[in-house]
Parts: structure tokens; C-alpha cells; sequence
């Protein structure tokens, strides 16, 4: 479903185009308060796998998770907000929070757009349904082979294969209208000495009904390969796209022949942060803490306010707001995953230019 529309989609950073309204606004002028368009929720950092390769091993320590009354209030607020996505995540593994299917559908029906990044060892049936109502759903799958994933996520035989049935589940429900997109994430190596294996990875995804497959490095690396090795790369790249687009499964797989020095990926002293300028996304953790982005809450930066002390709409109140932000401005921020997004921003106001978004999944910034 939706091949041609995914595969041929505008990069992730050209999502700021549809939301130029925004961009010519700011916290600091507007005289109501400037909700964030996309929030991420961590509901729980409870985890039901251990995988050897996750950021968040000592936040899954604390158990910490949203209580029924903190979380149907962070709804209930977030539907008030007009927020116009919202992705469960973790930190924990999000079907693990007892309330995650009644929040999904109750955002879903008051038109919030809803994805959901799930290892998908616990699909119940309420949740297989609210699932069906969402934009997209990942699941982290990462292989085809049960031995390895038992190495990478220390879960057995029987585990992958109940993983592999809810996707099954999930794609085999949608409607044929459906808008729902199901992906699921691959582990590769950097220099693409797994590529056969990836060839039956796209064959087995095809089989269980997936949309999309989005290719992550086990070792980062910087650029491609040089000599031979880079011509051996390339020409595998081109072979692992030709094979997906015959199966009609899209793949990320050019983002690894591209490399971008960007400058935005570091803020310095006393440099604003466009994000928090105007209000673009949020981070809600289990803990109940809200942030302007995954950034400040991986380093342990300033959090904006508590939603088990505050009302979530009350936290963005501008005095608020600009008083976390110059706090913020003081500080340097290392490795922005909105870097993209900053770029385009700084160049549309330099420029005037709008630049044409051709994406199903816009509202996600």
C-alpha cells in the first residue's frame, strides 16, 4: 500500500514547508500561546526486551510510567491543543502502558494523527484495533532470523515468531481505503558486507503485508567506503533498491550514499534555538516531564514543566516558555536531530522560498 507515494516521498526536513504558518510566528510575538505541532510520547520506560543496542537501558531501570488519571489528562489537554501529531515511543516499550489503545483511538477520532513505534511483542486485540485507526505503525523488527534476534534483543525462537505474527495481524485487518502505513526497522551493517541478507529481509516483510522498511546501522560510520569498496557499495545500493521496488516494499536505503555537513547539528553559547522559537515539537516522558525535543531530555537538559504538577496547555504559557528558552540559549546542544529541519527554516527566512512537501506523513516533524 501507498509504494510509489513512500518511495518517492520528499526528504523528512521538507515537512516544514507545510507548516510555513508556523515558521513565520513566534513565541515571543504571538499573543496566544504556540502549541507544539508534533509531541512524542514515552509512556512507560518499562521494557519487555533487552536489547544490547538501546539508549535507554538505565531509564528502563526506573519503571517509571504514566498513571491512568496523568495520562487521559495529557489527552484530554493535547486534543484541547489542536496538536496535530503525536507518535508513541520509548524510553519503554509504549504497548506496555494499559491506556496506549484508548489514547490512540480517542486522539484518532478527534483528528489528531497518531504513529506508534513498537517492538510488537504485545499486540492485544484492543490494541491490533486501535492500531488500524493510526497513520503508521514501526515495528522493530531488525531481522529475519530468529538466532540473531535472539543475540540482538535476547528474546527466543517463539518471541520473534509471535513479532512477526502481529504484523501479520496488523497488516491483514487494514481496509483496503486504509491510510495506515506499517514499517519495520532493519539492522545493517555500515559497509553493506550483509547485503544477501538483506535480500531476504524484503522477501520475508513482503510476506507479512509491510509498507516500508527503514535500514539502521549497527556501527555508524561517516560517509561511504573509499577505492573499491565505495564502487562495491554503490553498486550494491542500486541493487538493493531495484530488488524493494520489485517487491513494491519502499526502503530507506539512499540515505546511506548521501553525507551532509550541517552546521545546525551544534548550537552554540547564546545561539536561539529555532525548535523552541516556535514551538515546533515536544518530548513527554514517562516521568510525566515535557521538553522542547529528544535532545534536551537525552542530556539531561531543562524540561519545560511536569504534567503531574501542571496542566500540559499550561506549561506553554509564553512567560514560561521564554524563560526555559533563554536558559536553554545559554547552553550548547551536540547532535540536534531537528538539524535538518533548522536548516530549511534559516533558509526560507533568508530566502522567502517554499519548497514543494510531497509526503504522506507531513504533520510529523
Amino acid at each position: 500500500m501507498h509504494y510509489e507515494e513512500l518511495q518517492n516521498r520528499t526528504s523528512k526536513r521538507i515537512r516544514i514547508y507545510k507548516h510555513i504558518d508556523r515558521v513565520n510566528q513566534c513565541v515571543s510575538s504571538s499573543e496566544t500561546p504556540l502549541y507544539p505541532i508534533t509531541i512524542d510520547i514515552y509512556p512507560t520506560n518499562i521494557c519487555n526486551s533487552k536489547c544490547n543496542f538501546c539508549l535507554f537501558h538505565n531509564t528502563n531501570m526506573d519503571r517509571a510510567m504514566l498513571s491512568r488519571e496523568v495520562f487521559n489528562k495529557m489527552i484530554d489537554s493535547i486534543i484541547d491543543m489542536k496538536v496535530r501529531a503525536v507518535s508513541f515511543a520509548g524510553g519503554g516499550e509504549p504497548s506496555l502502558h494499559p491506556d496506549l489503545a484508548d489514547g490512540i483511538i480517542r486522539l484518532t477520532n478527534a483528528g489528531v494523527k497518531v504513529g506508534v513505534i513498537t517492538n510488537g511483542i504485545c499486540i492485544s486485540d484492543q490494541l491490533c484495533d486501535a492500531l488500524q485507526k493510526c497513520t503508521w505503525v514501526r515495528f522493530s523488527l531488525l531481522t529475519n532470523c530468529a538466532e540473531e534476534y535472539n543475540l540482538l534483543t535476547g528474546n527466543d525462537a517463539k518471541i520473534f515468531q509471535r513479532v512477526a505474527n502481529n504484523i501479520e495481524r496488523v497488516t491483514k485487518y487494514r481496509s483496503s481505503d486504509s491510510d495506515l502505513t506499517v514499517g519495520v526497522t532493519k539492522l545493517i551493517s555500515s559497509d553493506l558486507q550483509d547485503e544477501v541478507e538483506i535480500y531476504s529481509f524484503i522477501d520475508f516483510v513482503k510476506e507479512l503485508g509491510v509498507d516500508q522498511i527503514f535500514l539502521s546501522e549497527k556501527k555508524q560510520f561517516v560517509g561511504v567506503p573509499s577505492g573499491f569498496e565505495k564502487k562495491r557499495y554503490k553498486n550494491a545500493v542500486k541493487k538493493i533498491q531495484t530488488y524493494a521496488r520489485n517487491a513494491e516494499v519502499a526502503i530507506n536505503i539512499n540515505k546511506f550514499t548521501s553525507s551532509e555537513n550541517n552546521k545546525y547539528l551544534f548550537k552554540n553559547v547564546n545561539e536561539k534555538c529555532e525548535i523552541m522559537n516556535i514551538n515546533l515539537t515536544a518530548l513527554i516522558t514517562a516521568e510525566g516531564k515535557v521538553y522542547p525535543c529528544t535532545n534536551q531530555y537525552l542530556a539531561g537538559g531543562i524540561s519545560l514543566g511536569d504534567i503531574n504538577k501542571i496542566p500540559l496547555e499550561r506549561i506553554y504559557l509564553r512567560d514560561n516558555i521564554e524563560e526555559k528558552a533563554a536558559i536553554i540559549q545559554q547552553g550548547i546542544c551536540k547532535g540536534c536531530k531537528s538539524a535538518n529541519t533548522v536548516k530549511e527554516i534559516v533558509l526560507y527566512r533568508n530566502t522567502g522560498v517554499t519548497k514543494k512537501c510531497k509526503d504522506l506523513h507531513d504533520d510529523f516533524l
